[in-house]
């Protein structure tokens, strides 16, 4: 994890400007309700902490129970580097160790446009390499027919060293079953998610 924040620092092609982190981890052991009340104690809350972070929102993947998915809106990628300097970085790093497979994560931050996650009940996250970079409109046309609300898409490009032909959609739905029931193309990790927000969202579960 360590080596990989240093990989992630070098990232210098898109400073000062809001990026969107989309992390995906998998659990070590069955999402009991300890583990998932661990992880929110020590991962997600204190990451909402950083400086910088916008909002946030996090959740277990329906598609398998074993992937924890977050989404968190920087102000801009700096904030997060700065982040990991804080004392609280310490408690959210003995919880990576804790309770997720080692290696490299799947964290990468990108550059939506219009910026900034999305707030609904129900959001399926898909990321894959593209093999060359192009533009949100042909990332969202290789996931599913533009059917859908302009506010309930986002899409774009990751920005850190070795990652830039990673792409990511995210996609809202105001029903499971309206989530369910829409075309869409599996891509190389494809989850849907309840998401829980934190900072205020006006989708947030009560709980933050």
């Amino acid at each position: 994890m360590k080596a990989h924040e240093e990989t992630l620092r070098r990232q210098v092609t898109a400073l000062n400007v809001p990026v969107t982190e989309v992390v995906i981890f998998k659990l070590l052991c069955d999402a009991t309700q300890d583990a998932l009340d661990s992880i929110r104690k020590d991962f997600v809350l204190n990451s909402a902490t950083g400086d910088g972070l916008l909002r946030l929102s996090w959740g277990t993947s329906h598609d398998d129970p074993k992937a924890i998915i977050m989404f968190v809106d920087w102000r801009r990628i700096q904030d997060h580097w700065r982040f990991w300097q804080q004392p609280e970085f310490e408690t959210v790093f003995a919880c990576i160790t804790k309770w997720f497979e080692p290696g490299p994560p799947v964290v990468h931050h990108y550059v939506f446009d219009p910026p900034g996650l999305i707030e609904a009940e129900f959001v399926r996250v898909l990321v894959w390499d593209n093999g060359v970079a192009s533009t949100p409109t042909d990332v969202i046309g290789r996931v599913c027919e533009k059917d859908m609300d302009v506010g309930l898409i986002r899409a774009g490009f990751a920005v850190d060293p070795g990652a830039v032909t990673r792409c990511c959609a995210l996609l809202g739905y105001h029903s499971e079953e309206t989530a369910r029931t829409h075309k869409f193309t599996r891509k190389e990790h494809t989850h849907l998610v309840s998401p829980e927000f934190i900072n205020g969202s006006a989708w947030s579960k009560g709980r933050g």
